[in-house]
């Protein structure tokens, strides 16, 4: 790279963690030579690029020479643009007033076995799974550095925009397919217990089990990408069956997911012909763990289940 490209920084530490940020004091300190671009790569380079969690530290001793001890000052020279510093301590508020959301971990899932759907299949699925996990964590971070001076700056709002769109798709993905994996199990059945919460919910909410059932089908069988979602209404009880396109398009706020059937081809087209989805369906009908489906929905009805939405009923 250009000498032209390096900054000469002047410093006895570059201590991006000390509480303190005193303005540069070149007069006390030796200088030393960094590549910009290595030390602050989102600046010009890489607009969206995070910056590094540990800021580096460099050793006063070895660029000064008189071996001044570390302290914690930074000095800059040379024609080094304010914005630099701003983006350091930019870094520095963000270390200080937000704490890093801790990574989402890859869950795993014994499943292999299944009735109908190969091992196959379902390696494959883990696989594309952890993909979403991963590009989760990945937008996550670099929506946190957008946020660690408290603002989106003018400038950077049609990336942190796209980032936000994009989250949904990966966020939801993940979650969906956890909902999915965990909805099955070796062994399984076709319908659930006669009793139990469940049975009574679908029951109430379409007078038999054979009825939710074609309902939740043919959802199922619904053209395009996407999921079959049964969800329960926290505030009523009520059990009601939903198509999602890709894996955020159709979510109803509020509502919780009892039941997930993923109807994407990568979920069966290793053992089933793109126009054989309902031999799959019926296959996923098989492996369901009832037991789980019970439990979420337990789980949504009890107390603090329901978020309140507000409003007076008044018919």
């Amino acid at each position: 790279m250009q000498q032209g490209s390096r900054v000469r920084v002047a410093c006895i530490e570059c201590a991006i963690q000390s509480a303190v940020f005193p303005l540069p004091n070149s007069a006390q300190l030796g200088l030393l030579s960094v590549n910009f671009y290595q030390v602050l790569p989102s600046l010009y380079h890489d607009r969206q690029a995070a910056l590094p969690r540990n800021f580096p530290r460099f050793n006063a001793a070895r660029a000064s020479p008189s071996g001044v001890a570390p302290g914690g000052l930074i000095g800059l020279k040379y024609g080094v643009e304010l914005q630099i510093l701003r983006l350091i301590r930019r870094h520095h508020r963000g270390t200080q007033d937000m704490k890093a959301s801790e990574p989402y971990r890859v869950k795993s899932y014994d499943l292999y076995g299944l009735s109908g759907i190969s091992d196959q299949t379902l390696q494959i699925h883990f696989g594309l799974y952890e993909g979403y996990v991963k590009a989760t964590n990945s937008l996550r971070a670099q929506l946190n550095d957008f946020m660690r001076d408290g603002k989106v700056d003018q400038e950077e709002m049609p990336a942190y925009s796209e980032l936000n769109r994009r989250l949904g798709f990966e966020y939801n993905g993940m979650i969906l397919h956890e909902y999915y994996f965990g909805n099955l199990r070796r062994g399984g059945s076709d319908r659930p217990s006669g009793s139990g919460g469940l049975g009574e919910a679908i029951e109430h909410s379409f007078g038999s089990f054979e009825r939710w059932k074609a309902d939740f089908c043919s959802v199922g069988m619904m053209r395009g990408v996407g999921w079959a979602i049964c969800n329960v209404d926290p505030s009523s009880g009520g059990i009601s069956n939903h198509w999602i396109t890709l894996h955020e398009h159709g979510n109803v706020a509020g509502f919780v997911p009892v039941l997930a059937m993923d109807v994407w081809e990568h979920a069966y087209l290793l053992d089933y012909k793109p126009t054989e989805r309902k031999q799959y369906i019926e296959s996923f009908f098989s492996n369901i763990d009832w037991h789980i489906v019970e439990e979420r929905l337990q789980v949504a009805l009890s107390s603090g289940g329901a978020v309140p939405r507000g409003g007076v009923v008044t018919s």
